[in-house]
């Protein structure tokens, strides 16, 4: 009976002993991550200096002397706060949520990559304006300037999922736009489709269509 309360003891110290040390590393990996909102940063790929003020909420403030460091400014500060959640976004567009989550999202994946986001994004982007695809890259020079700045500092997320995230590219900002274009009008095509099957089985003469004032 002593052996048995000594081995139930015993088990309870070391399950004492791993909780402390698993709260020491989830705090650790979770305090690595925050941004840096106070004082001066030094970031190769400005032009000038770039000034980030924070409001009583957070809302980060830019100002810039041009364009291009505007918007690599915004991708700094951007990914600085939302790393994870932009390139959780990125792998669905591309259909690659499987590659991190496993195999249960291989049809999810199967899904979005019918979409064929990248061929149109990357037709968009050929016929987009010089001035806009200025704005993009310096944007994605941003987040890829933060991401080599943080080096092994990323978001928690990428160190429990035991990966780093892919360099952004133009094509990556192009997804993400027709993604939201796409989860944006997916109701309305819903409602659509019910809508013509409900006319097709119940019959035109029993809609009503309503009337235009004129």
């Amino acid at each position: 009976m002593k052996a048995i309360k000594i081995a139930i003891l015993s088990l309870l110290v070391l399950a004492v002993i791993v909780l402390i040390a698993g709260l020491i590393l989830i705090s650790s990996v979770s305090r690595g991550a925050i941004p840096k909102y106070n004082g001066e940063l030094k970031i190769s790929g400005l032009k000038a200096e770039v000034t980030v003020y924070r409001d009583e909420r957070g809302m980060p403030h830019i100002y810039a002397r041009d364009e291009y460091d505007l918007y690599f400014a915004t991708g700094y500060v951007m990914a600085q706060e939302r790393l994870w959640q932009m390139d959780l976004i990125r792998r669905a567009t591309t259909g690659r949520l499987s590659e991190i989550f496993g195999k249960e999202y291989i049809k999810t994946d199967l899904f979005l990559r019918s979409l064929c986001m990248t061929d149109k994004s990357e037709k968009v982007i050929a016929s987009t304006e010089p001035e806009i695809i200025d704005c993009l890259r310096a944007f994605t020079n941003g987040v890829n300037r933060y991401i080599k700045d943080a080096g092994r500092k990323l978001p928690p997320e990428f160190r429990i999922l035991s990966y780093r995230p892919d360099p952004w590219t133009l094509t990556d900002l192009a997804n993400i736009i027709g993604y939201m274009g796409w989860d944006l009008a997916s109701d309305n095509l819903s409602s659509e489709l019910f809508n013509y099957r409900l006319v097709e089985k119940a019959g035109e003469s029993h809609i009503a269509y309503p009337r235009l004032e004129g």
